[in-house]
């Protein structure tokens, strides 16, 4: 009789406990009214509430913004500085361009254009490129032939171009070096200098009286400004009228030559080598 009372009243006092757990865990259920409902929009809606929230949100962001603000003022500023340099530089380059124009054209001899064609037409001509090779040449005469291929007279030439430069303190390298005419065998071709820039070309015309101290053996060398068709015709019939006079072809220049022990004591007399009257027909 006990032992059955006991288990019932076991059995009673778990049931009891085992229900209250289950409806702890059950989740709770909040009923809003519609009369609540109906007050929370008519507050969201108005303007006091709409006036806190925008106060507030200026208070976090309005810092921010501040300094968004600031940092895009001092973007422009800087921006508009760096256009205000852009437009110096640009002035600098066109006026660094026309400079550069005018220096190519006065190194030229001149302007590039300019000389009119079609019988007083507005077209201008472009200046020959062999017109302007020329006011950049000298034509070399003496310096002998040597070699057994092309390789080896090339490479002669230009030493013996090189100890010329050296001697005359030319720095400027010559730009192409090539001799004029065919080939004879037993006789040196002029040896013709194309120089960077007419101002060096002029700058080795100045010096090169100098060549009358140049050691070269017995065949002196002279240099002379490259020549048009005209001025070689006009050059070579000069210096044969002054071959045929008996008056100046008696007197015996030696003004010009390699040997002299004393400088002249005053300037040579102008006069050209036979050397380059006999070839004023085989180039410039």
């Amino acid at each position: 009789m006990s032992v059955r009372k006991r288990i019932g009243n076991s059995d009673s006092g778990g049931g009891s406990k085992g229900k209250s757990k289950y409806e702890a865990k059950k989740p709770k259920v909040i009923v809003i009214s519609a009369d609540f409902q109906e007050k929370v929009f008519q507050l969201m809606e108005s303007d006091r509430f709409k006036k806190i929230v925008q106060n507030r949100l200026e208070d976090v962001l309005g810092e921010r913004i501040e300094q968004l603000e600031r940092d895009l003022e001092e973007r422009c500023r800087k921006l508009k500085i760096l256009e205000e340099e852009l437009k110096v530089l640009d002035e600098k380059v066109k006026l660094l361009s026309e400079v550069k124009d005018s220096g190519v054209s006065a190194m030229n001899g001149g302007s590039n254009t300019g000389v009119k064609v079609g019988g007083g037409a507005d077209q201008e001509k472009s200046e020959d490129p062999g017109e302007m090779e020329r006011r950049r040449s000298v034509v070399v005469a003496g310096v002998p032939e040597y070699g057994g291929n092309d390789r080896m007279r090339w490479s002669w030439d230009y030493h013996c171009v090189g100890k010329l430069f050296h001697f005359l303190d030319i720095g400027s390298p010559p730009v192409s070096i090539y001799r004029l005419g065919k080939a004879v065998p037993g006789k040196s071709r002029l040896l013709k200098v194309v120089m960077p820039r007419s101002w060096d070309q002029q700058t080795l015309l100045a010096r090169a009286p100098k060549l009358r101290y140049f050691q070269c053996g017995t065949t002196p060398v002279y240099v002379r400004a490259s020549l048009t068709k005209t001025q070689r015709e006009e050059l070579r019939n000069k210096q044969k009228a002054k071959i045929n006079d008996p008056v100046t072809s008696n007197v015996k220049n030696n003004y010009n030559t390699p040997h002299s022990s004393h400088p002249p004591s005053s300037p040579p007399p102008s006069s050209v080598p036979q050397q380059l009257v006999e070839n004023m027909d085989t180039g410039n």
